[in-house]
């Protein structure tokens, strides 16, 4: 019995033994990079050190309150701004860049004076001199599918500054959308540039939406699992404000109908309340555009093409002659980079047509599953940057916003964290916002930053889906609430600005 009581292990040798393995642990969580490591085309990921030490602390945010705070705090400082006598332009611009170094919710520009959205907040300011129309595109990911972020800062800005309406729409829809109730005839095919949810158009003849639809005169389809042909001459898609909707999506007057190429006659016809109105158009292999001034806000809005072949339909504008008009362009699954492949002369005159005096680029979700390093980063930087350049070359007189990946979580030593290189991602479009001239919202900073998502998924009401990526309905609108108050803010300090200018 003595004999085996002195081979067992001893309290002291116990303790070192648990030491020296908390110390192998140690350095390997402190020296294993933050983005782990890629053996064998699979990803490794070790507990880091700060994690170690953080275990069991709760790193849970109320993002109730986090958001509330946010909103007041820019509504005080809107107040503040309002209020505030400044000697000199200069000292205007020196109090909005000290507010605006630790806030997160500030727009950010790659430069002291603050003014890459000049040319639209001078816009803006032309709409209360005039009947001037302002024409916002919002381009984006599935993040802004269903008219998520888009309808709540396009009601805001129409109650402000004036105007009605949805903006652009496609014949055919891939997503049901927050604001408009659509209904399309069977027979669209939809082709887009970004290859999510659509065919490949010959020569990037998409134009402006980066979206063309045509009808199609025969399709094939089963009928009691007997394959039949069915025979169109004509394609029809139904528009209507979805129950509850605000005002300014059902105070539209104007339709406006962007297509060309098209190889045969086409007559489109309008439908809407007991009225009907109808337009004739040859053969035409340029862009051509169909104004249809309406007798009264359409309830329900049917628009009908017809003709032995379908003309590229570009896209529907339901708007109004004067005020704002803000287009949501989702592309599911897109990175921000299609813009080079957009037919230059087709995408220039509809700019030119459009006359848009923003364009917001809100991306980045989309390549973090790939972006497993900074210089991969930054080479998406780059990329992104030469797209917006792109853009540029083709409407010049635009001002430039991007809005970078809100935070994503993964699965890393079970437990959902943010994408490691997802910072990286958003310093790169950052820094593309700033080298165009443009301003930067960082969704990322405003949500609460690393590891906040999952406080957004287990809200009560949820406030984004349970992929830890997408915002819920409700989470979307938080986030536009924020951003808008944020550009009205600046908005507000271009008018000091001008003001100043004017010795006022």
């Amino acid at each position: 019995m003595e004999e085996r009581d002195n081979k067992l292990m001893k309290p002291k040798h116990i303790t070192f033994f648990i030491v020296i393995v908390f110390a192998i642990l140690a350095s390997i969580a402190y020296f294993m990079p933050e983005e782990g490591l890629r053996v064998a085309g699979k990803d490794f990921y070790f507990v880091s050190l700060e994690d170690v030490l953080k275990a069991g602390e709760d790193d849970k945010i109320d993002v109730e309150q986090l958001m509330q705070a946010r909103k007041d705090s820019l509504e005080s400082r809107l107040n503040e701004l309002r209020n505030a006598h400044y000697q000199s332009i200069q000292d205007s611009i020196d109090a909005a860049n000290e507010l605006a170094k630790s806030d997160p919710t500030r727009l950010q520009y790659g430069n002291d004076e603050r003014n890459g959205l000049d040319v639209f907040f001078a816009s803006l300011q032309t709409l209360s001199t005039g009947n001037q129309s302002v024409r916002i595109i919002h381009y984006g990911d599935s993040q802004i599918e269903e008219d998520r972020i888009t309808s709540y800062v396009r009601k805001r800005l129409q109650t402000k500054f004036g105007g009605a309406g949805v903006g652009m729409l496609a014949p055919l829809a891939i997503t049901h959308s927050l604001t408009v109730s659509q209904y399309s005839s069977e027979n669209w095919t939809r082709y887009t540039a970004f290859g999510a949810g659509g065919s490949t158009a010959s020569d990037g003849r998409y134009g402006s939406t980066s979206v063309m639809c045509k009808y199609n005169n025969h399709i094939a389809d089963s009928l009691d699992t007997v394959w039949v042909e069915k025979t169109f001459s004509s394609g029809f898609v139904t528009f209507s404000p979805r129950s509850g909707a605000h005002e300014t999506v059902k105070n539209y007057n104007r339709l406006r109908i962007f297509l060309g190429h098209n190889t045969a006659k086409s007559i489109i016809t309008l439908s809407y309340d007991g009225i009907t109105a109808s337009r004739e158009i040859e053969p035409n292999s340029s862009l051509q555009i169909l104004n249809f001034e309406l007798e009264k806000h359409p309830s329900k809005l049917t628009i009908t093409f017809a003709g032995p072949a379908s003309p590229e339909v570009y896209g529907i504008s339901l708007e109004t002659p004067s005020g704002i008009h803000m287009d949501n362009v989702s592309m599911r699954g897109g990175s921000g980079t299609i813009f080079h492949k957009l037919n230059a002369e087709l995408t220039k005159e509809m700019y030119a047509a459009l006359s848009p005096k923003l364009i917001i680029l809100q991306f980045g979700g989309n390549v973090m599953p790939y972006v497993d390093s900074k210089k991969k980063a930054e080479n998406y930087g780059k990329e992104f940057l030469r797209n917006m350049k792109r853009i540029k070359q083709l409407c010049p007189n635009v001002s430039f916003l991007v809005i970078g990946p809100s935070d994503m979580s993964k699965n890393i030593n079970g437990k959902m964290q943010t994408y490691p290189n997802l910072p990286d991602v958003r310093d790169a479009l950052r820094e593309a916002a700033f080298e165009i001239g443009g301003a930067y919202f960082d969704i990322y900073e405003v949500m609460g930053g690393k590891n906040s998502m999952p406080s957004w998924v287990e809200s009560n009401p949820p406030l984004a889906a349970k992929d830890y990526i997408h915002f819920s309905p409700k989470g979307a609108q938080k986030v536009a609430e924020v951003f808008y108050e944020s550009l009205m803010l600046d908005y507000e300090h271009f008018l000091k600005r001008q003001k100043g200018k004017k010795g006022n």
